[in-house]
């Protein structure tokens, strides 16, 4: 139903439609390739290509160096992993933290739930 809220099982609340927009986002396949690069500069190119907003990322200076290749949810469950941040569901988009906030949910959390659930179809 439109403008109904799409709740899922990390404690995070947004909009079904903003909800389905990301889970199919994070099922697309992707090739990621990144030697050295900076965590910010890393999301900058998944954001281009994949049009999720990502918040706060320049806040670190990680270095990320991943040669994956999946769903885009599991490339960006080993940048968490690997750099030690979390990617946490707002409206208006993601925002890369190293803290768990509870009024946020994992964006990691909400896709696999979705797996789970078949709704990635």
């Amino acid at each position: 139903m439109p403008g109904q809220s799409y709740s899922h099982k990390a404690g995070g609340l947004i909009s079904r439609e903003t909800g389905e927009k990301l889970v199919q986002v994070l099922s697309k396949q992707v090739d990621a390739k990144f030697n050295n690069e900076l965590l910010v500069r890393v999301l900058e190119t998944l954001q281009q290509s994949h049009g999720i907003g990502f918040v706060g990322a320049d806040q670190f200076g990680t270095y990320v160096n991943l040669d994956l290749q999946g769903p885009l949810g599991t490339v960006l469950e080993a940048i968490s992993d690997v750099c030690g941040v979390r990617f946490d569901v707002r409206e208006y988009g993601v925002l890369v933290t190293s803290r768990t906030d509870r009024t946020a949910g994992s964006l990691i959390e909400l896709w696999k739930a979705q797996r789970r659930e078949g709704r990635n179809e």
